[in-house]
């Protein structure tokens, strides 16, 4: 889902959420267990939002929350900052 312009009288800025799904086969799960490397699917969602500060420069905080394949890591929360300046 995204919005763009027009958002409390900010045409320049924009807004995202995503999630993604990658399922894996039960043969390939079943496959890496046997060298115990236990696997589940992997899925995630991302947030951002993009400040238009002015026509030719935009800031963008992001946020993303992944779940590994391997069983054996945690839940990433990954934060980031973007800046983009067209000539």
């Amino acid at each position: 889902m995204r919005l763009k312009g027009d958002m409390a009288g900010r045409a320049h800025d924009g807004f995202s959420v995503g999630y993604f799904y990658t399922g894996l086969s039960d043969n390939f799960k079943q496959l890496l267990n046997t060298i115990n490397l236990p696997l589940r699917d992997v899925q995630g969602v991302e947030v951002y939002y993009k400040f238009g500060l002015t026509p030719c420069l935009a800031v963008t905080p992001d946020l993303q929350v992944v779940q590994p394949s391997a069983k054996a890591f945690d839940t990433d929360v990954i934060g980031g900052v973007r800046t983009k300046v067209t000539f």
